[in-house]
Formats: C-alpha cells, structure tokens, sequence
C-alpha cells in the first residue's frame, strides 16, 4: 500500500525489533521512509536491521531504554546526529504481564506503567522540540482494546494502555496550533509473542481470525501519511469487531 508523504521522512518506532513495531518499520521502509528502529535486546535489534538492510531498506538501529529519560533522550539525539531531522514518532514499545489484581506486586505495577506509559511521555517530551523547531509532525502511540474494555486478566497493563490514549489525545489539543498530528491506534488480538500462551483467542473476536501485525501497521503509517493530515486526536480500533462504538 503506497502513501503520500512518506518518502525521505525520518521515523522512530520504539520496541520495533519484532511484532508490531518491526511490521510498521517495514511498512514504512516500503513508502520510502528512513526509520530508526530500537529496542533494547541486542541479537533481536541486530537482527532486524541486517534483514532490512538487506531488503535494501534505508534504516539504522539504536538501544535503549526508553522507559529511563537517558535512554529516551539518547534515542533521539542519536537519531538528529545520524539524519539531521525528525519527523515521526511511533510510541510502541510494551510488555504485557498475564496476572490478576491480587497476584501484581508494586514493582510489577512500576514496571508495566513505566514501560507502557512513562515511555510515551518521556519520547514525546524529546521529540517534539524538534517537531516545532521543523514546523510539524506526527506522533503515533500504540494503546490497546484493554484500555477501553476491562478485563480480569491484566489490570495493570489495561490502565498503563487506558492511560496512553489518555495522554494522546491531551497532547493532541496542545500541540495541534503547531502542526502536530497526534493520534493512537488501539489493536485488540494480534498475532505476535504476546498472545502465544493465550488459547484459541480467535473465538473472541468476530471476524474469528487474529489480526496480523501488517493490520495494525498500515493503520499507523495511514495516520502518519498526508492522506491523514486533518486527523488528530483519534484513537483508530484495530480489533476485528471486538468493540464497536
């Protein structure tokens, strides 16, 4: 799927060595664009940058830490060093942690929240100086159906994700005078390591299929394209009908 806007921009996708993250790298890559992607696992980072490499892809890869201000901070440095700009932000680094309410420890809670949600803040704190310094932006944050629709199984990592969306569309009102589109896609039952050890989760969702990353990719790099440039402030469902509203 080819879309306007995307050529010779330069990306950060957070947590993009594998899953979702490394799907919307490719896609990017696809429509022309330079993207950064990072993690914080060296073999998986590494990787994923020789086979687009490979594919003759215009990418670089960074480690880090973004849950730490230094890790999110070096990130972006190091991604205006390398290219000089910055023009996309793809908030996807997460973890999920099957558990119910009793069963979460205190560090359990920090850690689901500063990984799912402190992250997204402190990578949105770096970048947009930049994003307003070059006369605009799209920043892009991945929540989750968890954070619309309860449920017992993970509480912690549903209000790290309610919270995303949350902040979304905060920082949506705020940076919209300057020409920073701020929206969330909300996937539901992917087919990626985070549901590896979940049952038949297919029966749940109306189209009974999982989606793919490659469903939840094309939605981020729509919004992110300038066929999406008159929306921001959305949260875009990517759930196969599992909420409807």
């Amino acid at each position: 799927m080819k879309l306007d806007g995307l050529e010779g921009r330069v990306a950060i996708i957070t947590g993009s060595a594998r899953g979702i993250g490394r799907a919307t790298a490719d896609v990017f890559c696809e429509n022309g664009a330079i993207v950064v992607i990072n993690d914080i696992d060296d073999l998986l980072l590494s990787q994923a940058e020789g086979e687009m490499v490979d594919r003759g892809f215009r990418v670089a890869s960074v480690k880090a830490d973004v849950s730490s201000r230094d890790g999110a901070a070096s990130l972006v440095s190091e991604t205006i060093n390398r290219f000089g700009r910055l023009d996309i932000l793809i908030n996807n680094a997460g973890i999920i942690q099957w558990s119910r309410f009793e069963e979460i420890s205190e560090t359990d809670w920090d850690k689901m929240l500063a990984v799912n949600l402190k992250s997204v803040f402190l990578m949105s704190h770096s970048c947009v100086p930049y994003l307003k310094k070059q006369g605009g932006g799209k920043i892009v944050n991945i929540g989750s159906s968890a954070g619309k629709k309860p449920t017992p199984a993970c509480p912690h990592y549903a209000a790290s994700k309610s919270g995303v969306m949350s902040l979304t569309l905060s920082l949506a009102a705020e940076l919209a005078p300057f020409n920073i589109n701020v929206n969330a896609v909300a996937p539901a039952i992917i087919d990626t390591q985070m549901f590896e050890s979940v049952e038949k989760p297919e029966k749940l969702v109306p189209l009974r299929r999982m989606g793919s990353p490659e469903d939840v990719a094309y939605a981020v790099a729509f919004l992110c394209s300038d066929n999406a440039s008159f929306l921001t402030g959305e949260i875009v469902d990517v759930n196969g009908g599992l909420i409807m509203d």
